[in-house]
């Protein structure tokens, strides 16, 4: 739910490269991903936060939110019609 929220109110998520969530953000433009391992993680990720471009960042967000949202009223409707006997509409 973090991911979701974080989307929501425009707060850039850090995650772990080549992690799933990792994978996520860099994919969907929603933060960064980093190894904690580089020697110089706190300089990257820094250098990263600062030229974040905000406009973009919340673009994405906003588009993010809007799929995960659409996602979900199909959900709903094709639980309706499962419910309903209306299966395959």
């Amino acid at each position: 739910n973090k991911f979701y929220d974080a989307a929501l109110f425009y707060i850039p998520q850090i995650c772990t490269n080549k992690s799933f969530m990792g994978k996520c953000v860099e994919k969907y433009g929603l933060g960064f991903s980093c190894s904690v391992y580089d020697v110089n993680f706190a300089d990257q990720l820094y250098e990263k936060y600062c030229k974040l471009d905000m406009i973009k960042f919340r673009a994405n967000c906003d588009a993010f939110v809007s799929k995960i949202i659409s996602e979900y009223y199909y959900g709903v409707d094709v639980l309706q019609n499962l419910f309903n006997g209306k299966e395959g509409e």
